[in-house]
């Protein structure tokens, strides 16, 4: 596989930087009560949450974004990895004077 660094990286640089996106459709509370601590690798206990608050399909949404971002993830290592694998190209002639 060929890959042109330096085009990779022109349109890389070219893309507006964008921040991870936030899940959609989940409420609040499910993010600030359960997501959060499941990121801080927290235990959630079920007698400190409000099942008033959400529902069952907020829990599904939750898991719908986080199947999201995992897979984002796993294409951005699958992404790293073939770099890794990559076997570098001499220059066929001198690029600086």
């Amino acid at each position: 596989m060929k890959i042109d660094f330096s085009m990779l990286v022109k349109n890389l640089n070219a893309l507006p930087h964008m921040p991870v996106p936030e899940p959609e459709n989940v409420p609040p509370y499910v993010l600030t009560h359960i997501l959060a601590p499941l990121k801080n690798d927290d235990c959630i206990h079920f007698a400190d949450l409000d099942f008033e608050a959400f529902t069952e399909e907020d829990i599904d949404s939750l898991y719908g974004a986080l199947s999201e971002a995992e897979d984002r993830e796993h294409r951005l290592n699958h992404l790293r990895s073939t770099f890794d694998h990559s076997n570098p190209k001499a220059a066929v002639q001198r690029t600086f004077c």
